[in-house]
């Protein structure tokens, strides 16, 4: 059984990377591709439990959280991985801030901040519903973070649709402004407020 979980694209090399979590019924894998069809599919490694989320720091090295230990490695090209941080729940998305903050979503709601010393901080907090599951800087710099709505699946709430609940949304939040005893700000143009 196949269960991909994240990619991640590499504009350097043009190599697309891979997360593919068995849920327990296969084999658990990281693997990359050449987007132009010159690098065939590459296995990178088949160590890391639950692979959920991917991404890449600013010298291009590759890093996966794992979802069932709450760990986030760092890979190299050869497959080795070694823990670059742990102890965040359920590790699900990740991300780095410009600066080399490493951000990781967890699926209790909590999006933690690593800092480059390996430091890990609570950052945000929001409700609990397979949140955070997918981290992204966009272009304006904020952090987009989405969130899990409320049900088993497919949306048997609604929720997505509405207008006063922030549940099955992207949520956008500013790093680098503090509010409201907040470690991020909301911007002003924030639909939902």
């Amino acid at each position: 059984n196949s269960n991909p979980k994240d990619i991640e694209f590499d504009p350097y090399t043009g190599k697309l990377y891979f997360t593919n979590d068995s849920t327990g019924s296969g084999i658990d894998y990281i693997g990359s591709v050449g987007i132009d069809g010159s690098n065939p599919v590459k296995l990178i490694t088949t160590g890391v439990n639950a692979p959920t989320g991917l991404a890449l720091d600013a010298e291009d090295v590759l890093y996966a959280s794992s979802r069932h230990e709450g760990t986030v490695y760092r890979i190299s090209e050869s497959g080795n991985f070694t823990v670059y941080v742990e102890g965040m729940g359920v590790a699900t998305g990740i991300v780095f801030d410009a600066d080399g903050n490493l951000y990781v979503g967890d699926r209790s709601g909590t999006v933690f901040k690593v800092s480059r010393e390996r430091q890990i901080y609570v950052f945000a907090t929001i409700e609990p519903s397979i949140s955070a599951y997918h981290l992204a800087f966009g272009p304006d710099g904020y952090l987009y973070v989405t969130h899990g709505d409320g049900g088993k699946g497919g949306d048997p709430y609604e929720n997505g649709q509405k207008f006063d609940t922030l549940l099955g949304k992207v949520l956008r939040i500013d790093v680098d402004k503090k509010e409201a005893g907040k470690n991020y700000g909301i911007p002003k143009d924030n639909p939902f407020l």
